[in-house]
């Protein structure tokens, strides 16, 4: 009975979230392209795997824009509006 009850709300999680976002559908796909774009021209040479830094928003922007151990920062490579749209895309994967 559980497993049945928790299905239909773990398939509608990403309908919701996109919902409270108050970005239309094609916005949404949008940005997660551009995401997905930035990561593969900024990150995907050192982090192979996007999944793999899935992470609070708060935390990958702060990583983003300051860097960390051997990571720059992409505070000058990156707008503070790309800088969002990347955490926010691997935060959501």
């Amino acid at each position: 009975m559980k497993t049945w009850i928790l299905l239909p709300t773990t398939l509608l999680v990403p309908v919701l979230i996109n919902a409270c976002s108050g970005l239309s559908s094609y916005e949404y796909r949008m940005a997660h392209s551009e995401g997905a774009r930035l990561f593969d021209q900024h990150c995907a040479v050192c982090h192979h795997y996007a999944e793999d830094l899935k992470e609070p928003t708060v935390f990958l922007e702060r990583a983003i824009h300051e860097g960390g151990q051997n990571m720059p920062s992409f505070d000058d490579v990156m707008t503070a509006g790309e800088q969002h749209i990347l955490a926010e895309y691997l935060a959501n994967l």
